[in-house]
This record gives C-alpha cells, sequence and structure tokens, in this order.
C-alpha cells in the first residue's frame, strides 16, 4: 500500500488531496470537482481503497435532494450545477471529510496490513448488520478464501458483531 512518488497510485492520490482542498478553500466549484471525481472513476483503475473512497465523497459533492412530488423515485439525490443548492454534503462535511480521509491514509500507511484487517472487519459487521450473521459468515469465509482476511479477523469481526462491539472499527484506538 506504500505508493513510491512517481506510482500512478500516488499521483491520484496527490490529485484527490489537492482537489479535495481547492474545494474547501473555494478555489474550485462542487460541480467541477464532481464531474472529475466521475471521470476518474470511470476512466481509471483505482487500486487504492482509500483513493476509491475519496473520489466517491468528492463525486457526491453536488449532489441534492431532487423534489419530484408523485413521481417514482422522489427524493432521489441529483447532481446540480448551482452553487446556491442545498447540497446533501456540507461545506463543513467537506472540510471534516478531508481531515478523517487524511487520517485513514496516515493509519493505512503507517501499518497497511491492520488497516485493511479493520476495514474489512467493519465490511462483515456491516454485511450482517444488513443482510444477517449467517449472510455475513458466508461473506468472511469467502474473504479468507481469497487470502483478503485471516480466518482469526473474520472469527473477530463476527464476535464483534454479534456482541455489538464497535471497538475494532477503523480509527478505534
Amino acid at each position: 500500500m506504500q505508493h513510491g512518488a512517481g506510482s500512478d497510485a500516488s499521483n491520484l492520490r496527490a490529485q484527490v488531496q489537492e482537489r479535495w482542498g481547492d474545494l474547501e478553500a473555494g478555489r474550485r466549484t462542487r460541480s467541477e470537482i464532481s464531474r472529475w471525481a466521475e471521470e476518474r472513476l470511470e476512466d481509471s483503475t483505482p487500486d487504492e481503497e482509500l483513493v476509491i473512497q475519496g473520489l466517491l465523497f468528492l463525486q457526491a459533492v453536488d449532489l441534492v435532494t431532487a423534489d419530484r412530488r408523485g413521481e417514482p423515485g422522489a427524493d432521489t439525490p441529483v447532481h446540480v450545477d448551482d452553487p446556491e443548492a442545498p447540497f446533501l454534503v456540507t461545506a463543513a462535511d467537506v472540510s471534516r471529510g478531508l481531515q478523517s480521509w487524511l487520517e485513514e491514509l496516515s493509519a493505512c500507511d503507517a501499518d497497511p496490513r491492520a488497516w485493511m484487517s479493520r476495514y474489512m472487519q467493519r465490511l462483515i459487521r456491516d454485511f450482517a448488520a444488513n443482510h444477517g450473521f449467517e449472510d455475513a459468515r458466508s461473506f468472511a469465509d469467502k474473504l479468507v478464501a481469497s487470502g483478503e482476511l485471516t480466518a482469526q479477523d473474520a472469527a473477530r469481526a463476527l464476535e464483534s458483531d454479534a456482541a455489538g462491539d464497535t471497538s475494532n472499527e477503523i480509527g478505534s484506538p
């Protein structure tokens, strides 16, 4: 996960950080940033989870809830190019999101294996919350079989889900 200064992943990571900072400082519009992020998600293949997460956040910064009373899909988020629109992502969310993303990058760079393990465990717990414990166990087994997660970490995630424990979430001590 560590990236050399010349690698494509490192370059895209730096671009995401720069664009996010530009948005926070008002040097670029939400619409401009959203289109840029969407192009990167469609045209390139970011291979770093946190870069993908950053791009997805930036892609959503110009969304508002559409007011389509009575139509199917009412309240569907849509992209707008109006700087005064009531965006779903507030300016404070942009700043907090950038700070959180930078902290996650630092944690990932310091110990990529531990970061990825915590991330995968959180995926399992989230999956259990949405799909039930047995489906989460099956998902965890697939992650173990693919080598994405150790059996011990999968068991830890399933145990913490059953107990409602979140101590091994990303950002927890």
